[in-house]
């Protein structure tokens, strides 16, 4: 695919999908706390493995969790993911189901080297550079909770719990490969706005004053990430690349890491009562004012991120990796939003299979069959109770021949839990699609005789 017909696709995909705000359908009571509900970096063949990746680098597709795999890019990668998720929630009482679907993450990623040019020049290099851009949400708050109660004084009321919105984050990364050791570094911008709303309305009440709070806040912050990977090839007598599909068996050892970082924007607050005559249901405009004022989120602070992984690759035919992460969200300072939250662990095993990856007889050959389960903590809490999840991912990398490239459709589908019947349980499925277009014309040297 022509290199303008990439970036084209990346602009006009990130002003549609991005540009958006909403929820998307979605419901999700849990995202009420913190910055709302958390969303994977990893793209679809890696969540596909349970996201093993601190450790995982692959010369066909990109891993923006670990920048140091850019070195080990061979061919221009350009990356979309969509998913549809449906959920159940449950909290001994009431039983409510939901759907959503979004547009996840759009990347694109090249290595600075052609290896195209090594081979017509008859040249091996031990000498590799990688880089990528990619758009993709920190996290999603979208829900919409309605609680009927009744007083013996004042009759019947209603209290209403409204969010929309979310935190993206817009980013480049680059990565140095020597030999066998690769080092690299993201660099990402972090923008959003988050909208809550309070409502009290007085239903039988008449002359009742309804009370509606509503808080905006718009974030903006820097981050980076660096990233270290170590490929230590077991059996040396093969040179090939690992992406070539060659039986190199090697083992990664991966490790990330993220400081704790600033943001800063400001934090719109609205306190008001409205009037309503249900007699006449003339609903009067806002008439009383308690608070409307701004305030400045300056001194807030996204936690630190570490984590580290170690995958065995047999070639292009097998994998199995581990992962270990963990974030420090009790650095986590927000003034709009003042919480206690907690240090959170996640582990994640996984890898794929390929019975015969050269095969030219056979396409479900060909095929990557994905697997993976993961454990990840919540740093939030709801009555003391812990919103930990479970779950377990399965996969198909699909190969497809587009532009005279081999491509690839990754179908993947999850179920697991998260959080407690005794407090809210909720179980969930998700349904992902992620397209990997490959391009190994980028920065070719022409020669003409």
């Amino acid at each position: 695919m022509n290199s303008r017909i990439y970036i084209f696709l990346f602009l006009l995909i990130s002003s549609i999908g991005f540009g958006q705000s909403g929820t998307n359908g979605l419901n999700s009571p849990f995202s009420r706390f913190g910055l709302g509900d958390l969303n994977e970096q990893g793209f679809m063949h890696l969540r596909q493995m349970g996201n093993i990746s601190a450790s995982f680098a692959d010369g066909h597709h990109l891993n923006v969790v670990n920048p140091a795999s850019y070195g080990f890019l061979q061919a221009t990668s350009f990356e979309i993911g969509v998913e549809s998720r449906f959920s159940s929630y449950n909290d001994g009482q009431v039983k409510e189901s939901t759907g959503s679907g979004r547009l996840s993450y759009m990347a694109l990623g090249f290595p600075l080297k052609n290896p195209i040019n090594n081979l017509l020049e008859r040249n091996r290099s031990d000498f590799n550079v990688g880089m990528a851009f990619h758009l993709l949400p920190v996290s999603t708050v979208a829900y919409n909770i309605t609680i009927d109660e009744e007083d013996p004084d004042i009759g019947q009321y209603r209290r209403s719990f409204i969010g929309n919105g979310g935190v993206y984050k817009v980013g480049w990364g680059t990565g140095v490969k020597y030999k066998n050791f690769s080092a690299g570094l993201n660099l990402g911008v972090n923008f959003g706005k988050i909208s809550n709303e309070r409502y009290t309305t007085f239903i039988n009440s008449r002359g009742a004053y309804n009370n509606i709070f509503t808080s905006d806040f718009n974030i903006r912050g820097f981050d980076y990430t660096v990233g270290f990977l170590y490929q230590h090839v077991l059996n040396k007598e093969i040179t090939s690349d690992v992406s070539q599909g060659k039986t190199i068996k090697a083992i990664n050892f991966g490790f990330t890491a993220k400081t704790k970082t600033g943001f800063s924007g400001t934090e719109e607050v609205f306190f008001r009562n409205e009037l309503t005559v249900p007699s006449q249901a003339i609903v009067v405009p806002p008439i009383d004012t308690l608070v409307r004022e701004t305030r400045s989120l300056d001194g807030s602070k996204l936690p630190s991120e570490f984590s580290l992984g170690v995958t065995y690759l047999y070639g292009a035919k097998f994998a199995l990796g581990v992962n270990y992460g963990i974030t420090r969200w009790s650095e986590y300072v927000n003034p709009a939003t003042p919480q206690s939250l907690a240090n959170t662990k996640k582990y994640s095993i996984g890898g794929y299979y390929r019975p015969n990856p050269t095969s030219i007889t056979s396409f479900f050959d060909r095929v990557f069959y994905r697997f993976g389960f993961y454990y990840k903590e919540d740093p939030r809490t709801v009555s003391s109770e812990k919103l930990d999840t479970y779950g377990v991912s399965l996969g198909l990398g699909l190969p497809f021949v587009f532009q005279r490239k081999i491509s690839h459709l990754s179908v993947g589908f999850d179920y697991g839990t998260r959080g407690t019947v005794d407090v809210l349980k909720e179980n969930f499925f998700k349904v992902s699609l992620g397209f990997t277009f490959n391009d190994d014309e980028w920065f070719i040297k022409r020669k003409f005789n």
